[in-house]
């Protein structure tokens, strides 16, 4: 297996979180993404706003992934934002993509750096793809990254330095 990403100093590196806007209306609370425009959601409570924030989040990348579309690396979360992150299925996926898209890659150069057909690479950055840890490592290692896993405690919903 190739590794076509090692010639880029720049390390690969991909946060899974969008920042959101919750914003009050009336008895509701709207929720939209600062960096994809086209996910927005609501909720009665700040907590029903966020867990529905979470859901759209998920479902839009995914639906962005299988169709192909451009999907835009998360930004900094801001001043009175919140971190939605992205749910564990869209995760592998997505951030193959990222890193792919980060690096000026083309899944037909991935596929050949792991050994495989551009249409079994394709399959894995499809959402639902079902790949091993394995498959996610060499995917990555191909493109110069390493995969890390993380657990982290959830904490009370807050806004980013309130």
């Amino acid at each position: 297996m190739a590794n076509i990403g090692k010639a880029i100093e720049t390390p690969a590196s991909v946060v899974l979180a969008y920042s959101a806007r919750v914003k009050k209306n009336g008895n509701r609370y709207m929720v939209t993404f600062r960096d994809l425009e086209n996910v927005f959601t609501e909720g009665e409570s700040l907590e029903e706003a966020i867990f529905n924030a979470r859901e759209a989040l998920d479902g839009v990348l995914a639906s962005m992934l299988k169709h192909g579309l451009d999907i835009p690396a998360p930004t900094a979360t801001r001043k009175g934002e919140y971190e939605i992150p992205v749910g564990l299925e869209i995760s592998a996926p997505l951030s193959l993509y990222l890193i792919r898209k980060q690096r000026n890659l083309t899944m037909a150069q991935v596929a050949a750096a792991l050994g495989v057909s551009y249409q079994r690479y394709q399959s894995i950055e499809k959402p639902g793809a079902n790949i091993t840890a394995k498959t996610l490592q060499a995917a990555a290692a191909a493109m110069g990254a390493v995969v890390e896993l993380k657990i982290k405690p959830v904490r009370a919903l807050k806004a980013a330095n309130v």
